[in-house]
């Protein structure tokens, strides 16, 4: 698997491009790679993921060192511009914009679900 990038905070990501998180999507960043580490342990390895609202990229990084393949989606524009420059590169993520089902290359049997979402 490639090298993915190395953690930086969601507030160096966001100031460095003069974003601020968006209330009317709820946004809110899981700034402790400890944490995404430990959400990314509970998955099996070898897992097809749909992570929802990719935001900086933080658990997607922990996510992409278990996965099989690795979709994520986001709506935000600015923030969906921003895992590009991150993950563009990488062939275990693919950026969505809409909510549409992805095609997994591979049956969904070992589907999991992931996401940062607020309470």
């Amino acid at each position: 698997m490639a090298a993915h990038p190395a953690f930086s905070s969601p507030k160096q990501l966001l100031d460095a491009r003069h974003l601020r998180p968006r209330k009317r999507f709820g946004q809110n960043f899981l700034n402790d790679p400890r944490i995404a580490s430990r959400i990314a342990a509970a998955l099996p390895e070898d897992a097809f993921i749909l992570e929802i609202g990719g935001g900086t990229g933080t658990l997607t990084i922990a996510l992409a060192g278990i996965a099989r393949e690795l979709v994520v989606v986001e709506i935000d524009r600015d923030l969906s511009a921003l895992l590009r420059d991150r993950f563009g590169a990488a062939p275990y993520a693919a950026i969505c914009l809409t909510i549409s089902p992805p095609r997994f290359s591979s049956s969904c049997c070992k589907l999991r679900l992931s996401g940062n979402a607020p309470c």
